[in-house]
């Protein structure tokens, strides 16, 4: 990494465009030249480090989202079969069934 490219893009705040691992790279980099004295290189690793919490902080949350919406999806899932055992259509054949039995033995029973 090349300190005077890390501190256009910070310049520019083109910091964003970076992937996560070129961040890393750059804090990681950033320390060599704190060492060497650059007084720059200070304030580039902790934008850096700034942005690389901001992005592990939104691909927690991306991740978090997106278990959120599996469970939901479950939850829906889950509440369509619970429905569906709940209203079972062999209870309204039965009861047709016997009443048409019943109703035929009563008929029989009549003109008996």
């Amino acid at each position: 990494m090349d300190i005077n490219n890390a501190l256009a893009l910070l310049r520019d705040g083109k910091l964003r465009d970076c992937s996560l691992d070129d961040l890393r790279a750059m804090s990681a980099g950033s320390v060599v030249f704190i060492q060497n004295r650059i007084p720059d290189a200070v304030h580039l690793k902790e934008a850096v480090d700034d942005e690389i919490r901001r992005k592990e902080a939104q691909e927690a949350e991306r991740r978090a989202e997106q278990r959120h919406q599996t469970l939901v999806v479950g939850q829906q899932h889950l509440k369509t079969s619970v429905d569906s055992l709940a209203k079972p259509h062999w209870v309204l054949w039965a009861t047709l069934v016997a009443t048409a039995i019943a109703a035929i033995a009563g008929v029989i029973l009549l003109f008996r």
